[in-house]
């Protein structure tokens, strides 16, 4: 008589494997799901503090609303941030990112969410390596603001700039933007900030944010929503497609605080961005 291995016969263990292999396929989409969904969570909290600190900065300056590109002064003061030493001032100060950091303990990561944060300005550094550390950190911010119909931006060849030709350079400054809270009719309709990734030549660049929101008509069509996907239309100077990274939604700041997420189809609604808008696709210089 035969005796009876304990072994696994060839087919035994191949059962096994299959089994284990189908146990990986079910786990392995819940758990990068899992994943995905915390990201997102983390996300709209970073944003909710960037809300959080936008109120701050607008009730210390009586109501007057942040820019997205300072002027050099404001109120007759210019703006100096002390950091490890350093002295900054404008221009590497007058983006929104340096005026809003204090107001969240300079926790850079709140805006780097989405990539490794940029070196910060050290106490050992040279003068002219903190002013390029503390210029790198505020041009890809995670998040940026809607500057083009909140705020304003105080820049050379800013608004009018981003078309691509044929056109006069002008600060974005004109009556289509809101300038202080007691402006604003209706909060928790407008969008003040959303998730951005910057876009060069007409490509996204994932892994970096932009300094500005850039909504779908503004002086022409920017970018238009295909299958879902926002697409760029007309690059410019610059951009920060308001696009998220953690599933088919953007997380967006709205003016009363409250933070929610978008479809792209959501997005391209003129009505979300100015407040002079009518309809879904207005451009206030029609």
């Amino acid at each position: 008589m035969k005796k009876r291995s304990d072994a696994f016969t060839l087919i035994e263990l191949l059962v096994v494997i299959s089994i284990i292999s189908l146990l990986i396929g079910l786990i392995l989409p819940a758990l990068g799901k899992a994943r995905l969904q915390a990201m997102s969570i983390r996300n709209r909290s970073n944003l909710r503090q960037v809300m959080i600190a936008w109120e701050m900065y607008s009730n210390e300056y009586d109501g007057e609303l942040l820019y997205g590109y300072t002027p050099p002064t404001l109120g007759g003061k210019t703006f100096e941030l002390r950091m490890d030493g350093h002295v900054l001032s404008y221009p590497v100060t007058a983006r929104y990112a340096w005026r809003l950091s204090p107001y969240f303990g300079d926790i850079w990561e709140v805006m780097y969410d989405h990539t490794t944060l940029p070196d910060v300005p050290r106490a050992s550094d040279s003068g002219s390596d903190a002013f390029m550390k503390a210029y790198a950190i505020s041009v890809t911010t995670g998040f940026a603001p809607n500057s083009v119909f909140v705020g304003g931006h105080h820049s050379v060849a800013f608004y009018r700039g981003f078309m691509t030709s044929g056109v006069t350079y002008e600060l974005n400054v004109g009556e289509h933007v809101l300038f202080k809270q007691s402006e604003v009719r209706r909060p928790s309709g407008l969008i003040g900030f959303t998730e951005v990734q910057q876009v060069i030549n007409g490509d996204v660049v994932e892994e970096n944010g932009f300094y500005w929101s850039t909504p779908p008509v503004a002086n022409g069509r920017k970018w238009e929503v295909r299958g879902g996907e926002i697409v760029v239309s007309n690059q410019g100077i610059g951009m920060g497609l308001p696009k998220g990274r953690y599933g088919d939604v953007t997380s967006c700041g709205f003016l009363d605080g409250h933070v929610e997420g978008l479809r792209a189809e959501e997005l391209d609604d003129m009505r979300l961005w100015y407040q002079g808008a009518d309809s879904v696709g207005d451009d206030f210089i029609d």
